[in-house]
């Protein structure tokens, strides 16, 4: 069975931001054979950042785009994903440890009937599904999740290299 994978693209100044290309990388460690990674990216005059996305081994980039929606507010921001989320039903979502992921995921966990799990350190697959790590007890103590049904993701920054292995895709090339 197939699962999509979607990523929350946060940007910044008109620059993607690093943690945008860590969680690509998280994705891509719990994909398996036949799975699919779509980002998504909202705010205002988001295209051009949508078109570097592009560039990267994604099924599809999604844009959400509205003069409202340029400076980042939760309710706004869930909104504006509430028809997409609904549409696509992705698997799970990878979103950055940050301010931005730290407050909207339990909205858009909620809001797909999925679990969270915040500061995952390491994503890896077991053949059944995907298996998060994060650390307990100021990471005294790690846990693995093993997580085989609708699912956030929150990966602590830098845990993951960056795009790993991804290569920019270039006009004509074969992937």
């Amino acid at each position: 069975m197939s699962r999509t994978y979607m990523i929350l693209a946060e940007h910044r100044d008109g620059k993607l931001r690093q943690v945008t290309f860590e969680a690509i990388q998280a994705a891509k460690l719990a994909m398996q054979d036949g799975d699919r990674i779509a980002a998504v990216i909202v705010g205002a005059q988001v295209s051009l950042l949508a078109d570097e996305l592009a560039a990267y081994p994604l099924s599809e980039v999604f844009v959400i785009e509205h003069d409202s929606l340029k400076n980042y507010n939760a309710e706004a921001y869930l909104s504006a994903l509430s028809s997409l989320l609904d549409s696509s039903r992705p698997d799970a979502l990878f979103t950055g440890h940050t301010a931005i992921g730290r407050d909207l995921a339990p909205a858009i966990a909620a809001k797909l009937e999925a679990g969270q799990l915040s500061d995952v350190i390491a994503v890896d697959t077991n053949g059944a599904g995907v298996v998060f790590t994060r650390p307990l007890y100021a990471g005294k103590a790690f846990e693995k999740k093993n997580v085989s049904s609708r699912s956030m993701g929150r990966h602590r920054s830098s845990e993951q290299h960056p795009c790993g292995t991804v290569h920019r895709r270039t006009a004509g090339a074969n992937q």
